[in-house]
């Protein structure tokens, strides 16, 4: 390498140098995790508000919440079928939005959702079918399923009755059950 091409890769290097900006980052708190008055959501068992008679379960979220309330496996669905979850769902003082989610783990396609956006609840709520399809349609097999309550902002939100089943052929209709 000679001097001069030396000098101008120094100089490249000291103007790249020159050009990046210095990230400075700082302590902004630390949660040690060590008490339960520390979560803002609570998750529990409801005897006395339920469709079947069984109980159901209860998120009561201070400030939004996504929780896990179904993480099942097992499942043995194929490429050109549905595979449907479908729940019953009730809300209070819901204050923004809630509604429920699926994410899907198949074998070879990783993961996929689907949100029950069309299908929310505002504000106070009696009980209503909450339906989420999946639509296979690639030559993928569906290992995990899990279902999720999302609240947006406060509010309380019961499920009760969540039932998976699959159909054949790629209809969005699901056929009753």
């Amino acid at each position: 390498m000679t001097s001069s091409s030396s000098a101008r890769s120094l100089a490249v290097v000291c103007a790249l140098a020159l050009t990046v900006p210095v990230v400075q980052s700082r302590d902004l708190g630390v949660l040690p995790c060590n008490r339960l008055d520390q979560v803002r959501t609570v998750v529990s068992m409801d005897r006395d508000i339920t469709v079947d008679g069984n109980g159901s379960l209860k998120v009561v979220a201070e400030q939004g919440a996504s929780v896990t309330l179904v993480d099942q496996d097992g499942f043995h669905v194929g490429e050109g079928n549905i595979f449907w979850c479908v729940a019953k769902v009730k809300g209070a003082g819901v204050k923004q939005r809630a509604y429920l989610e699926m994410w899907c783990e198949f074998d070879k396609m990783g993961r996929a959702f689907s949100k029950g956006l069309g299908q929310i609840l505002q504000g106070d709520t009696d009980w209503v079918e909450v339906r989420l399809p999946m639509m296979i349609n690639q030559p993928a097999l569906l290992k995990r399923a899990l279902v999720n309550v999302v609240i947006e902002g406060p509010g309380t939100v019961w499920v009760d009755e969540v039932k998976f089943y699959s159909e054949s052929g790629l209809s969005t209709v699901p056929q009753s059950k």
